[in-house]
């Protein structure tokens, strides 16, 4: 066996360690392909087409796009308004890098500081901006799920992108 298969299974386990990282918040799918192209310039071995990179690139600029706006969607859809969508989208950060911090549970704090923080800034904007308190609560419960839905379906674009470079490396 050549040892030059050491290369392409490396790369894949790096990626997955870099892939449970979207989980937490972290730029997981960007880091997946910045290894990628580290790797093939390191190594000279054209392990990765222009082709493929740009489209983990692509992907990965869409499963931010769509975590980014995931919790904003799920505000307006419960019937909020422009104050409950930036609620959900400042507390959606805040929170998960709070709960990151404060929720010692690995990945799970992420996602409980992310949901909590959509809730309560979508909630709190709303009540603020004169919905009543359970209107206010049913904008928050839908920022909360719609920033877990985010984050889920970044987590699915992620693997594709894990799919792709890794099948690339094998070729």
């Amino acid at each position: 066996m050549s040892w030059t298969i050491f290369i392409p299974i490396s790369i894949a386990l790096i990626n997955a360690f870099w892939l449970v990282l979207v989980l937490v918040g972290l730029p997981g799918t960007w880091l997946i392909i910045a290894t990628c192209a580290l790797a093939d310039w390191w190594l000279d071995m054209n392990m990765f087409s222009p082709w493929v990179l740009i489209a983990a690139v692509a992907l990965s600029a869409l499963g931010e796009i769509m975590e980014l706006l995931a919790g904003s969607h799920g505000a307006r859809k419960a019937g909020g308004g422009k104050r409950g969508s930036w609620g959900a989208l400042g507390g959606g950060i805040a929170g998960a890098i709070l709960g990151t911090m404060f929720i010692p549970i690995p990945i799970l704090g992420s996602l409980i500081g992310a949901g909590l923080g959509a809730f309560t800034a979508a909630a709190a904007l709303e009540h603020d901006g004169g919905q009543d308190l359970t209107t206010a609560f049913r904008i928050g419960r839908g920022a909360a799920w719609g920033q877990f839905m985010g984050t889920l379906l970044k987590l699915v674009i992620g693997i594709l992108v894990w799919l792709v470079v890794t099948v690339a490396s094998f070729i």
